[in-house]
């Protein structure tokens, strides 16, 4: 039984402010007050502060997530999210949702802890090299990726058997190539799907479009974009 509403499907789950408005985003540890969901943001902090502060901001939450692996249902990572940051808020174990603005992180491997993941949005990481631990989300219904600039095979994401919506987006500043769409067919699940700022490497004849879209007429395009262009 499908998960999403229309709505979601049509617009994306992952919209302006993702699948929970987040009341407030907080910035320490001392400003939680115990709620299973949060918008966190814990860097690129107020000028106002020292490096010696902003450091050991990060270095709270960091320990808070690790020591506290069942605090959390929900987590918004609202600002940049190095690699040790990333790895800590994989330690919540009962996490559903989970979203990154952006990051520099290249290893996705912490992923495979959320045995639970429904929604994951990961925003402009160009490092990552390896989507296998996304495919290992058994649960994940969905998937946001943005600016993958070293992920060109998206094929590994038919393991998602439970994916009803897939979006792949490439930088504003620049477009991220994709090898082809074929993978498309093999994911009966999928009921929308969004392609942003992305070019093809294959190069498809009307026929074969017409194919592709024959095979999966049900899948809704994404913020009204066009699978082909």
């Amino acid at each position: 039984m499908p998960v999403l509403t229309d709505e979601q499907l049509q617009n994306g789950y992952f919209a302006e402010l993702a699948g929970f408005p987040p009341a407030k985003i907080i910035h320490t540890v001392a400003e939680y007050d115990g709620a299973t969901c949060c918008c966190i943001a814990c860097t690129q902090l107020a000028d106002d502060e020292s490096d010696r502060v902003h450091r050991q901001i990060l270095a709270d939450w960091i320990r808070f997530f690790q020591a506290n692996p069942v605090a959390f249902r929900a987590v918004h990572l609202a600002s940049y999210v190095p690699q040790k940051l990333f790895d800590a808020v994989c330690c919540q174990k009962n996490l559903i949702e989970l979203r990154c603005k952006w990051g520099k992180y290249t290893d996705l491997s912490a992923l495979t802890n959320l045995h639970d993941l429904q929604y994951l949005y990961l925003g402009s990481c160009p490092g990552v090299k390896d989507i296998t631990p996304i495919t290992r989300l058994e649960q994940l219904v969905v998937l946001y990726v943005e600016n993958f600039k070293q992920i060109e095979d998206y094929s590994p994401l038919t393991a998602l058997t439970h994916l009803e919506q897939l979006v792949i987006s490439g930088s504003l500043y620049s477009s991220t190539p994709l090898r082809d769409l074929d993978f498309i067919r093999d994911m009966p699940s999928l009921a929308s799907f969004g392609r942003l700022c992305t070019t093809l490497r294959k190069k498809y004849t009307k026929e074969e479009k017409e194919q592709l879209h024959a095979l999966s007429p049900d899948v809704l395009g994404i913020h009204d974009q066009a699978w082909w262009y």
